[in-house]
């Protein structure tokens, strides 16, 4: 799948944020085929949240592994920064690095196996824990990247 059809599935923008960069690329390296869009959004506190979805043919083996990080951690408690993520389109772990010199190097991410061929991450700094990513994580429509990959295995068959 090509980045633009992936970069649909970004938002254009985030309340509070300024869109600051937009990279996309599509490629093959031997059997590997990787398709990659991501949008970066800043506020003025140096905080920023970015928002990358990646399309390979390495997909199942990065499924599994996403998976498998988030089903060991699911017996976390709510009150745990990287509690998983179980939505309805996809499942997801998450990260929380907090950085205990400088707060505004903390960093969040949320990566999600998306549709059985996609994984999105949702990533922050200079944030006090996950909720900002979770949050957009949770308001990006899953369902309907999940569908593109279904439209885009019928056009292949």
């Amino acid at each position: 799948m090509h980045f633009k059809d992936l970069r649909d599935f970004i938002p254009a923008a985030l309340d509070g944020f300024k869109q600051v960069k937009e990279e996309g690329s599509t490629g093959k390296y031997g059997d590997v085929q990787v398709s990659e869009a991501k949008r970066t959004f800043a506020q003025e506190e140096g905080r920023e949240v970015s928002v990358r979805i990646v399309d390979t043919t390495m997909a199942e083996e990065l499924g599994r592994a996403i998976k498998a990080a988030a089903e060991e951690a699911a017996d976390r408690p709510e009150t745990d920064p990287s509690r998983p993520l179980f939505l309805s389109d996809a499942v997801g772990f998450v990260r929380w690095d907090p950085s205990r010199s400088d707060p505004d190097e903390a960093r969040a991410e949320a990566t999600l196996w998306v549709g059985g061929r996609f994984v999105v991450a949702v990533s922050s700094q200079g944030f006090d824990g996950t909720s900002e990513v979770r949050g957009v994580a949770r308001a990006l429509d899953l369902a309907g990247l999940s569908k593109l990959r279904l439209d885009a295995t019928r056009r292949v068959h």
